[in-house]
């Protein structure tokens, strides 16, 4: 029976050893063909899988070499195996270095996992993420791309150890490719990425921190507030996101927080970057679409902050998966009604469709293909970058406009005195044209009424207070009213302008002559004698005599003038209106006593 056991143990001892040398045949990755100059490559391939088993490097060898565990092809998730995304385990290989590796460095590169993670080289802890437990009590996730540099040993040969736990996403397992190699290639592939992702965080901001402060300035665009909001939004969810660059400057930010960031702000971005279409392209988005979109972000938000992880991951990936047809339908509304000559708007549209491109393929990948690379957020930028570039050719039209006016205001300017002082002679000309025509009598050119008041008031306290003489006196033509019913109006009008003519003729210089009324005229003599003004008055009146025009209207044949005057002297008058009355006074006496007569007080 001793011999039987023996046996049975030996044949047991023999199969353990004998398997090994298929089993890492069939699990080691061998990289013993690459150049070192250029090597850089994934750690994919067949590893061995030990599910609910967290192993140290040292079991992990023990375990590696007796072919101990399953073999897997990693990338690789729990659901494989145990149809749930919980769990842990531990994910084991060998990786086989070519000779000229020997004393060189390496790098290896895990982007993020979206399980706790320990990762070992050799015996050396390399990288971590989080806290690696056997239950939801003692596991912590944590998202954060992670890099470990070594120096390729003398055997050649490196043991990999993944220890993996996750019990709050709905993702779990060795999910995401590791990557391996020179040195300088990596940190040079992960310093442009930086510099990519940074420089679109700059980019965006400054869009964002623009496009805010210029809604402040001019509220009635709105559309500029939502631009901005929505590029803060973008900002967040690409820091809070793959590649979860918040690591760097929030380290100790709790990871389930940084999540619910992540989902909450890309929930945030939909919802503005709908909104902001449907203000660009007003009246081509139905409001109900943009209520229906609102009820959908409101909720997703809420949901999102109260809820637990795998809850509003699932409720996000199946939510927004669902709405490509409602976006096709507003992509729909858009065409339907823009105006293809407006360069802004199509450059926009071309904007929104590669966003929606990028959005798909994101969503595609984050549920069949998480190691491809997801590109919203990259895409995102190019869409900013869009409106950025239309912005500022608006801007830049606007601005060529101003310089335009501002270089016909500065010529303007420089012709401007000129102009104002041809302006203002001619204004002074028309005042002085005006003012003539306002003074002067239509017919005949002489003053009238208006000018003889103004100035016989002025003259008459001027000469009432200096004790000079002022003369005034009046005259009438004869029996008008029967030249006018014998000859006409016309006639009548032509012999008021023949005596206008005559009597101004004979007038001593300082004379001021007017018509004051239908066919009677009036004279202001100032600083003259009374004995010199009945004389001026008897000249005109036989000038007038002297002329023999014709008047078959009346009886005496001929056009002759009555004329009455006066004159102020002494302070015999108390105003204006006495001194004229009593020269109207002298001209009815005159009339009275036969016409073509002078009567002078």
């Amino acid at each position: 029976m001793k011999k039987i056991v023996a046996m049975t143990v030996y044949i047991c001892i023999f199969i353990i050893f004998s398997l090994p040398a298929s089993a890492n045949h069939q699990t080691e990755l061998n990289i013993e063909d690459a150049k070192y100059s250029d090597f850089k490559t994934t750690l994919d391939g067949q590893w061995l899988y030990f599910e609910h088993q967290l192993l140290t490097p040292q079991r992990a060898a023990i375990y590696y070499n007796i072919d101990a565990g399953h073999v897997v092809s990693v990338p690789h998730k729990f659901k494989m195996k145990t149809g749930t995304a919980q769990g842990y385990a531990t994910y084991v290989t060998k990786l086989k270095l070519p000779k000229h590796f020997i004393g060189k460095r390496l790098t290896i590169n895990i982007p993020f996992q979206y399980s706790a993670y320990q990762f070992y080289v050799n015996e050396r802890l390399a990288m971590k993420n989080g806290v690696v437990g056997v239950s939801k009590k003692t596991s912590r996730q944590r998202l954060a791309p992670k890099n470990f540099s070594f120096t390729v040993p003398e055997n050649q040969t490196i043991l990999l150890t993944m220890q993996i736990s996750n019990f709050d996403n709905i993702r779990g397992g060795f999910e995401k490719s590791v990557t391996i190699g020179n040195d300088k290639i990596m940190n040079a592939s992960m310093y442009r990425q930086l510099f990519l992702y940074f420089f679109l965080f700059g980019s965006i901001s400054l869009m964002a921190i623009f496009s805010i402060l210029f809604s402040l300035f001019r509220r009635q665009d709105r559309v500029y507030l939502v631009f901005g909001l929505f590029c803060l939004s973008i900002v967040f969810r690409g820091l809070f996101a793959e590649p979860y660059l918040y690591t760097l400057i929030l380290d100790p930010i709790n990871w389930l927080v940084a999540s619910k960031i992540a989902y909450v702000s890309a929930e945030i971005s939909i919802f503005l970057y709908i909104v902001y279409v449907a203000q660009y392209f007003k009246n081509s988005i139905p409001k109900r679409f943009l209520q229906y979109n609102i009820i959908i972000s409101i909720a997703m938000v809420i949901v999102t902050i109260i809820s637990a992880q795998q809850i509003y991951q699932f409720l996000f990936s199946t939510v927004y998966s669902t709405l490509f047809l409602v976006y096709f339908y507003m992509l729909y509304c858009i065409i339907r009604k823009i105006s293809w000559k407006d360069q802004n708007a199509v450059l926009t549209l071309i904007g929104m469709f590669i966003v929606f491109i990028g959005g798909i393929h994101d969503i595609y990948v984050v549920i069949t293909s998480p190691n491809s690379t997801q590109y919203s957020f990259v895409l995102l930028g190019v869409f900013v970058a869009i409106q950025s570039f239309i912005f500022c050719r608006y801007f830049a039209k606007q601005w060529l406009k101003v310089e335009e006016l501002n270089e016909e205001l500065l010529q303007l300017n420089t012709t401007l005195d000129d102009k104002i002082q041809i302006r203002t002679q001619q204004l002074v000309e028309t005042n002085i044209k005006l003012q003539k025509l306002a003074y002067l009598d239509g017919l005949t050119g002489a003053f009238n009424r208006h000018f003889f008041n103004k100035n016989l008031k002025n003259l008459f306290y001027k000469n009432k207070e200096t004790g000079e003489c002022l003369s005034v006196i009046i005259i009438d033509v004869d029996e008008f009213k029967r030249y006018n019913d014998y000859y006409g109006h016309v006639k009548g009008d032509a012999l008021l302008k023949r005596l206008v003519e005559v009597l101004v003729d004979n007038l001593p210089l300082g004379a001021q002559f007017v018509r004051y009324g239908g066919e009677e005229f009036a004279v202001l003599l100032d600083n003259i004698q009374r004995d010199e003004a009945y004389a001026v008055a008897e000249k005109l009146r036989a000038c007038i005599e002297e002329q023999h025009m014709e008047h078959k209207g009346r009886q005496f044949g001929e056009v002759t003038i009555s004329v009455g005057g006066t004159t102020l002297c002494s302070n015999n008058y108390e105003d204006e209106l006495e001194l004229l009355s009593e020269a109207d006074r002298q001209l009815y006496l005159a009339k009275t006593a036969g016409r073509n007569r002078v009567f002078f007080n």
